[in-house]
């Protein structure tokens, strides 16, 4: 468990904004090597020659040139470019001398690749790694393991600091303070900074479109990783220095991953034996990962379920899932959600918003609906999608929940914590209930 100081609610995103966005942060690295390139110097232009050496010998490598080495062979060749004519034709011996540590970072990134002659790049694949249409894969096994056109593309135009290694990447869905929706995106821990990136577009050959920086913090201000209740996802928590006692000192984010398992696996990475960098990154205040649920979402969870209709005050809370995404059928009505949460107890099935996991965030609990657990009559399961069928006999209204959720695991907890109080409604197997959707292959629970 983790000792900290009594951290109040965050502040807002805007106050804590440190860095600009890629763009502008692309611009002063540009800057900042035509400044060097002005005056030039033996050592700078050794190290340009490195840096063009290690860039051509990545590319020789077999289907590496088009995807991985183009934005750094063309800012070489323009920073080279610049230098001969800032020489005047000046001939210099140039002698070897040691160089920064762009073999460091370049190293792993060439490392995370198997080559052989002649032949397509191929990637290491973890067994829980997410696959997207692009070829594009994030592992929620070792999080160190980073797409290497990824990799390149956080090394060249999203840090911010000299000699800066990348140590993990977690994709989520992020919330932040104040904001009433998630946006898709990546936390990133490297041995300087934190920095929350925005996906912004496809995810496709070229990150540097797609994936932006967001925000950033120093690593000192780092205080914690908790879960979220029933392990969805890790809420971030950091210092906000400079503070009056009568203004907010901490800021906290979610990064939410809607799959319990994929929550554990972020923790237990993070505090084991194999984050080699655990005791570098994080400061002595910060020793330990927050294994406990705050007091703060189970109180508003509780509070919620009071205001439904149907919820007996010994209910048991069995399950709290977020889902992506959901299409309610009822009363000649079709209602689309986007990212939302189902919460299961022992007599009822409520739907409701999410935003009240993050403390401070001023979206506040509500219902979108409810259900008895006695009206539930079938249950159709295909690969990361649920449908739940009501039936409410009193006023004879049939109702449809269409949830689709980030993984097929995450679908099959829903059903287990479902089974026991329906069985023990209506004295048969819960499985004798469930269908499966067309196309699809019995799976046994």
């Amino acid at each position: 468990m983790l000792n900290l100081d009594d951290l109040g609610s965050a502040t807002s995103l805007e106050e804590s904004r440190e860095s600009t966005p890629s763009a502008n942060a692309l611009d002063k690295k540009y800057e900042s090597d035509i400044e060097v390139l002005s005056n030039p110097s033996q050592s700078s232009i050794e190290y340009e020659n490195y840096k063009f050496i290690i860039i051509n010998k990545t590319m020789s490598i077999g289907s590496l040139t088009d995807s991985v080495c183009t934005a750094y062979e063309n800012k070489v060749m323009r920073q080279i470019s610049m230098d001969e004519k800032s020489l005047n034709n000046n001939d210099k011996e140039i002698k070897s001398s040691p160089v920064t540590n762009l073999t460091s970072m370049l190293g792993g990134l060439l490392q995370s690749i198997k080559i052989g002659n002649n032949k397509p790049l191929e990637l290491k694949t973890e067994q829980a790694s997410h696959l997207m249409g692009s070829n594009i894969q994030y592992s929620y096994t070792d999080f160190s393991s980073i797409d290497h056109r990824i990799k390149l593309h956080i090394i060249l135009n999203i840090f911010e600091h000299e000699n800066e290694e990348l140590i993990l990447l977690l994709r989520a869905e992020i919330l932040m303070q104040n904001m009433k929706d998630t946006f898709s995106g990546c936390l990133i821990l490297s041995t300087s900074k934190v920095y929350v990136l925005k996906i912004v577009g496809p995810e496709g050959e070229n990150p540097q479109r797609w994936l932006h920086k967001e925000i950033s913090w120093t690593i000192d201000r780092l205080r914690r990783f908790s879960p979220i209740p029933f392990k969805q996802g890790v809420l971030i928590e950091l210092e906000q220095p400079n503070k009056t006692n009568d203004e907010l000192n901490s800021i906290t984010f979610l990064c939410i991953l809607q799959d319990l398992q994929r929550t554990l696996n972020f923790l237990l990475y993070v505090t084991g034996n194999d984050f080699l960098f655990i005791d570098f990154v994080l400061p002595p205040i910060c020793e330990k990962v927050d294994l406990k649920i705050s007091e703060h979402s189970t109180s508003l969870m509780h509070q919620l379920l009071k205001n439904c209709k149907n919820y007996q005050d010994k209910d048991a809370v069995r399950h709290l899932a977020l889902f992506s995404s959901a299409l309610l059928k009822y009363q000649d009505r079709e209602v689309q959600l986007k990212l939302s949460s189902l919460i299961v107890t022992t007599s009822v099935l409520v739907m409701c918003n999410m935003q009240w996991l993050l403390p401070g965030n001023k979206e506040s609990p509500y219902v979108i609906r409810e259900q008895t657990m006695s009206n539930l009559i079938g249950v159709e399961h295909y690969n990361s999608s649920l449908t739940l069928n009501f039936l409410d006999e009193i006023v004879g209204e049939e109702e449809v929940w269409i949830l689709n959720f980030v993984t097929m695991s995450a679908a099959e907890v829903v059903i287990t914590s479902i089974r026991s109080p329906w069985e023990e409604l209506f004295s048969i197997p819960l499985q004798n209930m469930i269908s499966k959707s067309q196309d699809s292959e019995r799976t046994e629970y």
